[in-house]
């Protein structure tokens, strides 16, 4: 089973990769050889992370980097998203002493642990993450990226809620557009993500960052600006994926259904825009109100 995480991922095209890299991704994502499925890939590796926990001591750090990436083909051009699990997990150590009371972070990660995570985090070279991960929510910054029409929407069959057959389509969304909702064979996960352009994402963030510094202070502009500097360090012709995870099966259908929280944040920073702080007010609370329901379940028995 997929962790309950949100993931924020870029895909670069494969002229973006240096040799040796982009032949291999070439090999590995060539249309003609089977490339495994993104489901299976990611609960591998969540298999493997539990098993790398569950060791004594835990090792909180693989000591060599995956060789699988997520891969996208769209207009003949491959897009990569590395795995990058190695990277990931040093990523997230240098988080987790933060995250955890002392002698919770003590207990999870001993000093053996520690050591190890530590010396193979000296030996990487600090390498860009193709990939960030949230638990329990989506943060709100990574909906400035994305519009309502880009969203891909999988509902698996119920013989209550659905009466369309396999491959039904669904029109709906907002922005004067459509977006697919896809009534799948049986057997099929439900999914649900946000792909678009890292030009129209960066030209998104770009023109949120303009109103945000002139009408709020704090740790909203600076998750902001931290999300733009990643942004930047990827290829201009890359795409930006939002995947809610494992988090849609904490949610119903109908959660997903009429989830607006790329409209809220897009109509809650033109309010701001315009100087009419109240709406903003209530679109980013319906947004908040939204997602607490969901990171209470962290807390649940």
């Amino acid at each position: 089973m997929s962790p309950y995480s949100a993931y924020l991922r870029v895909y670069e095209p494969l002229v973006a990769f240096r040799e040796p890299a982009r032949a291999a991704w070439a090999l590995y994502s060539d249309p003609e050889v089977d490339t495994p499925d993104p489901r299976e890939l990611l609960a591998v590796e969540e298999a493997a992370a539990r098993r790398r926990l569950a060791a004594t001591p835990p090792v909180l750090v693989p000591d060599r980097e995956s060789d699988h990436a997520l891969v996208h083909r769209i207009d003949q051009t491959t897009y990569i998203c590395p795995l990058q699990t190695r990277s990931r997990s040093i990523a997230a150590y240098a988080t987790l002493e933060e995250l955890l009371p002392r002698e919770v972070f003590e207990a999870a990660a001993p000093a053996e642990s520690r050591a190890l995570a530590e010396t193979r985090a000296s030996e990487s070279g600090g390498a860009q993450t193709y990939i960030k991960q949230a638990r329990w929510h989506v943060p709100v910054a990574w909906f400035i990226l994305f519009r309502q029409t880009e969203r891909r929407l999988v509902l698996v069959p119920d013989d209550v809620t659905h009466a369309g057959g396999a491959g039904t389509e669904v029109a709906g969304g907002e922005d004067g557009g459509t977006e697919p909702v896809t009534v799948p064979a049986e057997g099929a996960d439900r999914t649900m993500s946000y792909l678009t352009r890292m030009v129209e994402a960066r030209k998104r963030l770009a023109r949120s960052l303009a109103v945000l510094r002139k009408t709020v202070d704090g740790t909203v502009v600076d998750e902001v600006e931290a999300l733009g500097r990643w942004l930047e360090e990827f290829h201009p012709h890359a795409l930006v994926e939002l995947d809610y995870g494992g988090l849609v099966s904490l949610v119903d259908d109908a959660f997903l259904l009429t989830d607006r929280s790329v409209v809220d944040v897009a109509e809650g920073l033109a309010a701001l825009a315009d100087g009419d702080g109240e709406q903003a007010a209530r679109h980013y609370q319906a947004v908040m109100t939204r997602w607490s329901a969901v990171e209470r379940r962290e807390c649940a028995n």
